[in-house]
């Protein structure tokens, strides 16, 4: 993503790494001018740290001459991130008692655990939604008491299935939306960055068998050990937020910080032979290896030497051109939909291509709503048509491009 910034833009992206992995409000060396503070503080804000920019400023030296409106302004984030996530605590605390008393064992994941086990201030990391990991036995029990608790479905889960089966093998989630006292966002898992049915997902029990008790803001919970979290953050960094978003970057600097931080924490208690063995096993050596890169060039994070040499031995080239950095790509239904296919095992491919071709009676009626009902055998052909027409649109803007 940095190669792509314009020059202003990535010597305050620079800037900003280095001041967040520094002790000192200003570190040796920096030169920040106030007349650049305005724009430094956007970016903290739009990528996600500006209460940690807030913490390393607000009792730094004179020196670092922010001007007091930039620094209120990120006073302003750091208490409005303390709120948010005070919120987020109350609601994690209803679903942990409720997956208590249904025997649901429950992995608490990303934000609400690095913001308290990493941070040791949740005011420091903002938070979005909640994620939480549990066994794909309990989902359907889970999900009934997700919605006891005020939550609904979002549409990609609430909607009727192409073909039955087919949402266990083509979702790792269930997002869900609502609250008792607010619009918070929930997330479901029981997998981890990618579903059952993609040549990418990753050996759920091994993140299973690599959990700890900790308190989360007075909260017991299961979490992840830092050996499990390692290979987990650099999978959400570099599949689920930029190969399977068809090239589009949409990581953020507070992710990379994340990683940065639970390696730095923990150095001597990771078993970098384990995450590399477990990358092996599930073609993550890639994923792996241009996470471990980012975070290295970002905040220069130590890692076991020769570790990314090692990791460059093995090269993903198909994920290296999903990943391609980060540049968006003009895209069809069609053509993303087989970049979809590429990334699913055989099976997978034919029972989603006979899902999108011939999808069940009641997915039929919520998706073309014909009137009346029973006109719903006629909609196959509009269907056809459609898939044909953006095939063809595909085929000929490839044609243009060449």
């Amino acid at each position: 993503m940095i190669a792509f910034m314009n020059s202003e833009l990535q010597h305050n992206y620079q800037n900003l790494c280095v001041i967040l992995c520094s002790n000192e409000g200003n570190p040796s060396g920096m030169e920040i001018v106030s007349s650049q503070w305005n724009s430094l503080v956007a970016l903290a804000r739009s990528e996600g740290v500006a209460p940690l920019l807030y913490a390393r400023m607000k009792d730094g030296s004179s020196e670092s001459n922010i001007p007091e409106e930039c620094l209120e302004t990120l006073k302003a984030e750091y208490y409005r991130t303390a709120a948010q996530n005070a919120l987020l605590f109350v609601e994690l605390n209803r679903f942990l008692t409720a997956f208590q008393s249904a025997n649901i064992p429950t992995v608490v994941l990303k934000g609400l655990d690095l913001a308290q086990t990493l941070y040791g201030n949740p005011a420091l990391r903002p938070m979005g939604d909640i994620d939480v990991l549990i066994p794909e036995r309990c989902l359907e029990q889970a999900i009934s008491i997700v919605e006891d608790l005020g939550y609904e479905p979002e549409e990609a889960w609430a909607m009727p299935e192409i073909r039955s089966g087919l949402k266990r093998l083509l979702f790792f989630e269930a997002n869900f939306d609502g609250g008792k006292n607010a619009n918070v966002h929930f997330e479901l898992h029981w997998s981890l960055v990618a579903p059952r049915g993609n040549r990418y997902s990753p050996d759920i029990e091994w993140f299973w068998k690599g959990t700890r008790q900790a308190s989360l803001n007075g909260l017991p919970a299961l979490v992840l050990t830092p050996t499990r979290n390692v290979l987990f953050l650099a999978g959400h960094l570099m599949l689920k937020h930029i190969a399977f978003k068809h090239g589009e970057d949409r990581t953020c600097l507070r992710w990379y910080y994340d990683l940065h931080l639970l390696i730095e924490q923990n150095y001597d208690v990771i078993d970098w032979d384990e995450i590399v063995a477990q990358a092996n096993r599930t073609r993550w050596q890639t994923v792996l290896l241009l996470a471990l890169q980012a975070v290295k060039s970002r905040f220069n994070t130590r890692l076991p030497d020769g570790l990314l040499g090692d990791l460059a031995s093995f090269s993903d080239r198909k994920l290296m051109r999903q990943l391609d950095n980060g540049q968006v790509r003009n895209s069809t239904r069609f053509s993303t939909s087989m970049e979809d296919f590429g990334n699913m095992y055989w099976q997978t491919r034919f029972w989603l291509l006979w899902g999108l071709i011939f999808p069940e009676k009641e997915y039929m009626i919520w998706r073309y709503k014909p009137d009346p009902t029973w006109l719903w055998p006629l909609c196959f052909f509009y269907r056809w048509f459609d898939i044909i027409s953006d095939g063809t649109r595909t085929v000929i803007q490839r044609l243009i491009s060449e």
